[in-house]
């Protein structure tokens, strides 16, 4: 008979064991996993294959089968290793095998000789489905494929694939069905539905396209669906789109939607849905790309590039300057980030990166679909670098289209990915991301896009994104307006984290308006200080501009341009977006709630009414002692402004100061405060206290 008290431990042991497993569950994605690690790697190269055979599609479709148990294949444009440094495929490569040595062996045996990979894994193919290249049977294909059992291993080939289907009828290997002329839909009932699938993704990609995330849809069993681009004829996507999506809607788990659509009607529509998403619709590899694992250990970058981090983080703020940071913007874009963006000399391959300060956005969801991307971006990175989780987090939301619980689950996940990105790159200005999760001056920045219909973020949709320990704040843009279209800044009350809009964007050539070039934006930046819409005061949050970079019309090159020319006026200095963010909540938080000022101004310039100051419900009214506060609106006493300038307007109940002789009295008055005997008096006691300890009692109370 068991010991009672050993049953008792045998029974706490088992919950502990099954919280933590639960506990885990809510706190990762089920992003697909193979079995096994990657182990030998053998490249085949577009250059060597044979376009008019299609022997492409059967080796994607035979790697997407392979990975389930081992990521075996992998596809480069050219040669290896790349002799002009522009295949950024083969530098993840590299970074494998450099940073795995004993475990990574890449086979170059076969590069020109694809065929011969046919060959070596004809005996663990079961059986293989024709598709027509002159129609869209492709994606039913590989939705057919993608819902293959534990025990199959089905390959994809064109019914005009001669030497292909030669080799496999050689071989004796069944032909399964012919999909020639079905769509998706078809292919995707035929296996029984969502059974038959993972269950959280989808891949929706244009057929034409289809040598993108084929193998990865396949290796983490997803339909592949075409998300129409015709808006207007199918709002919502069309009709297979449509069923599928309501199918995995059945239970509240979040999904991943691969792929890429008509942007806003795309990432809003998805989002009822509770589908997060990735744009990847040109990304390939991610079977292996996605294993590759033991680079987690190496998280720190050199020493030297530590310790400038460190210097520059000493050194940062003039106390009289007004500070700005550049944002490079579609660190989201997976695709774009496993493509041309570390070679192409317009981003990250810049010679110019690292002379200037530099924000770039990265997406959290990278750490586990492209992880040897994060571990070149460490390797590479400059002091002058500084990483932003991008838009909206974990993947691309606009967080007000969302149901609130799946939601606050996906925040959830933003918080775990966004720290784990951390854990595997150095990011911010200085800070080791591998310190302690509760400090939360070494939390991360987000980068959120807000719906169309939005001209300022809602606080209390953001809410649980703010509540991470992991997230410091959050830079806001607006979907329209090239993401400027809101400039202010807003305090959470319960977390004191800030809220961040972009100033103006660098973006196009104008010279006016949200989207500026290059002249634009420094003449702008020039004339927004000489017209004192901005300060150099560091207690402002005026002080500071964030400038959104549109990466498709401005280069590193630009950045370094503008930020020079501000720099000669000696009136502007450039830092890092998260020193920036981490600034402003330091310095602005409580500035903000209580401030001194002059006599020509009061709160935040450009701020008359004090609600973008002191925020929703709260006025901003002179002391009358040379210095200004937030009041609570309503029924608060009056208080007079010695500062008031003709056609000044500061909230005080039913009346306004309006000239410097004017009283502000309450249409049910306890008191009048004069200009030269400023008060406040509570309601009922007819006495006066200074106006300055009014405030101070309100705010601190």
């Amino acid at each position: 008979m068991i010991n009672a008290s050993i049953y008792l431990s045998l029974l706490l042991l088992l919950f502990i064991s099954f919280t933590t497993a639960t506990n885990n569950a809510r706190e990762e994605f089920p992003y697909p996993s193979s079995i096994n690690p990657p182990g030998e790697i053998i490249v085949y190269s577009d250059m060597y294959l044979n376009a008019g055979d299609n022997l492409l599609i059967t080796l994607l479709t035979l790697g997407g089968g392979l990975a389930r148990t081992q990521p075996k294949l992998y596809r480069i444009p050219k040669d290896y290793p790349s002799k002009d440094g522009s295949d950024s495929y083969s530098a993840w490569l590299t970074i494998m095998k450099n940073n795995c040595p004993n475990e990574i062996n890449i086979n170059l045996s076969m590069i020109q000789k694809p065929y011969d990979i046919l060959s070596l894994f004809h005996n663990k193919i079961t059986g293989y489905v024709l598709y027509n290249t002159t129609d869209v049977s492709v994606n039913a294909a590989l939705t057919y494929i993608a819902g293959q059992k534990q025990n199959e291993l089905l390959v994809a080939t064109s019914s005009t694939s001669t030497k292909t289907l030669s080799m496999l009828k050689s071989w004796n290997i069944p032909f399964v069905i012919d999909l020639s002329g079905t769509r998706e839909r078809d292919a995707y009932k035929s296996r029984g539905g969502i059974s038959a699938y993972s269950g959280n993704m989808i891949s929706f990609q244009h057929p034409n396209i289809y040598p993108n995330l084929a193998e990865y849809a396949i290796f983490g069993r997803m339909p592949t669906l075409e998300y129409s681009t015709d808006t207007t004829k199918y709002p919502n996507g069309g009709e297979q789109v449509q069923e599928a999506i309501a199918e995995f809607s059945k239970t509240k788990d979040l999904k991943a939607a691969m792929g890429w659509g008509p942007e806003y009607q795309y990432v809003s529509k998805l989002g009822e849905k509770g589908f997060f998403v990735h744009a990847s619709d040109m990304a390939h590899n991610v079977a292996v790309l996605s294993n590759y694992k033991c680079g987690e250990m190496k998280k720190h970058l050199n020493n030297s590039v530590v310790k400038e981090r460190k210097k520059m983080k000493k050194g940062v703020t003039d106390n009289n300057k007004h500070r700005i940071a550049f944002l490079m913007t579609d660190g989201d874009n997976i695709q774009w980030l496993m493509n041309s963006f570390v070679t192409n000399q317009n981003w990250w391959g810049s010679k110019s990166r690292g002379k200037v300060p530099l924000g770039w956005t990265i997406s959290p969801g990278l750490v586990e679909l492209g992880l040897p991307i994060i571990e070149y971006l460490k390797k590479t990175s400059t002091a002058n670098d500084d990483f932003i989780g991008a838009p909206s987090g974990l993947g691309y939301v606009y967080p007000a289209t969302w149901k609130k619980d799946q939601f606050n689950e996906f925040a959830n996940l933003t918080g775990y990915y966004l720290n784990k990105t951390r854990h595997n790159l150095i990011i911010g200005d200085g800070d080791d991301a591998a310190g302690s999760n509760n400090n939360n001056n070494n939390g991360g920045v987000v980068n959120v896009i807000g719906a169309g219909n939005l001209n300022s973020p809602n606080m209390s949709v953001l809410q649980p994104l703010l509540e991470q320990e992991t997230i410091e704040g959050i830079f806001w843009y607006t979907f329209g307006a090239g993401y400027s279209g809101w400039t202010g800044t807003k305090f959470d009350p319960n977390t004191k984290k800030p809220v961040i809009g972009g100033r103006v964007s660098l973006w196009g050539n104008s010279t006016s308006g949200t989207m500026q070039g290059v002249i634009g934006t420094i003449q702008h930046f020039k004339n927004l200080l000489k017209n004192k819409e901005i300060s150099r005061d560091m207690k402002d949050v005026n002080g500071y501009s964030l400038v959104p970079v549109n990466v498709w019309s401005h280069t590193v090159d630009d950045v370094v341009t503008v930020a020079n020319e501000l720099m000669k006026t000696g009136n502007f200095e450039i830092i890092t977006p998260s020193a920036l963010l981490k600034e402003v909540k330091n310095n602005c938080f409580f500035a903000r709630q209580f401030r001194s000022c002059n006599l020509t101004t009061c709160c935040c310039p450009g701020d008359p009414t004090g609600e973008a100051c002191c925020g929703p419900g709260r006025d901003c009214a002179g002391t009358g002692l040379g210095s200004c506060g937030c009041l609570p609106a309503g029924p608060a006493p009056c208080v007079a402004d010695s500062g008031a300038r003709l056609g000044d307007r500061r909230k005080c109940g039913s009346g306004v100061v309006t000239d410097l002789a004017s009283v502000c009295s309450r249409t049910n008055p306890v008191c009048d405060c004069a200009v030269h005997s400023p008060c406040g008096a509570p309601a009922g006691t007819g006495s006066c206290l200074s106006s300055h300890e009014y405030i101070k009692n309100i705010i601190y109370a």
